[in-house]
């Protein structure tokens, strides 16, 4: 079978929450020309790192770093704006919330409207690995709060799922778990969509929350995690990486219907 020629696809609108107050792609990139650092302590709001915290990582039940990337006011949602009641909006994941807010921020900074979307063959991919918020809600301790939006607003699938369900996408809606490269297999993967033509345009990105502590301790254990507290990527002086929160999107289409129909590139 010959294969299919690929052609160029072209991003036309990005949209992102990132530490360090980048909640857009010019502060983002302002943030990183100015090379400012945006890790920081783990928040007191996260969970109470006293008894946690022990720079020696083979301790048992501990923590050997105390700093990460962090999102300000992450439990803050405009539930009413997406037509979301205050009851669903508790029992939805803070990545669902960043996710609906980025898609929207994405298709303005590409120009369209949700209109200009809706009915349309566009895809969703979104990387995902964190389940944290599930995992608060489905304790003893909460058990009597548990109700019918608990399941959907804090399954993995449903990231994807609520952005086409919002604009009423018809393309497929994936949402895809390959640990740190969840992201890039998700853009991967929309533009096979495209060039499979399952898809016209499509939405592709990642999302992450730092929710409970079990996680960290893990990564500490497994020596994952840098003891100095800093990201030295591509440097000789890399010792480990630093856990961060953030969600990041973009929107594509073929570079030739983007050019004829006058977008952004």
């Amino acid at each position: 079978m010959r294969k299919k020629k690929r052609e160029p696809i072209a991003i036309i609108g990005m949209g992102c929450r990132y530490p360090g107050d980048a909640n857009t792609p010019e502060e983002f990139w302002d943030l990183i020309i100015d090379k400012q650092d945006a890790l920081g302590a783990i928040p007191a709001d996260r969970w109470d790192l006293e008894g946690l915290f022990a720079p020696e990582w083979r301790r048992a039940g501990k923590i050997s770093v105390d700093r990460g990337g962090f999102i300000k006011n992450i439990d803050k949602f405009d539930a009413g704006f997406f037509g979301i009641s205050p009851l669903e909006a508790s029992r939805m994941d803070p990545q669902q919330r960043m996710l609906l807010e980025t898609s929207y921020e994405t298709i303005e900074d590409a120009g369209l409207s949700m209109n200009d979307l809706n009915g349309t063959r566009t895809a969703v991919f979104i990387g995902i690995s964190a389940h944290d918020y599930g995992d608060l809600q489905n304790t003893p301790q909460e058990r009597v709060n548990i109700g019918s939006h608990t399941n959907v607003g804090s399954a993995l699938c449903i990231n994807a799922n609520r952005i086409s369900y919002y604009y009423n996408l018809k393309g497929p809606s994936i949402a895809l778990d390959t640990a740190c490269s969840s992201s890039l297999n998700a853009i991967h993967m929309a533009c096979r969509s495209i060039w499979e033509d399952d898809a016209d345009m499509a939405f592709a990105g990642g999302v992450n929350s730092i929710l409970k502590p079990e996680p960290q301790m893990g990564f500490s254990k497994g020596g994952f995690l840098s003891p100095d507290g800093i990201c030295y990527s591509f440097d000789e002086r890399g010792n480990g990486y630093i856990r961060s929160e953030g969600a990041g999107l973009i929107f594509m289409k073929r570079l030739e219907q983007a050019e004829a129909d006058g977008d952004k590139i």
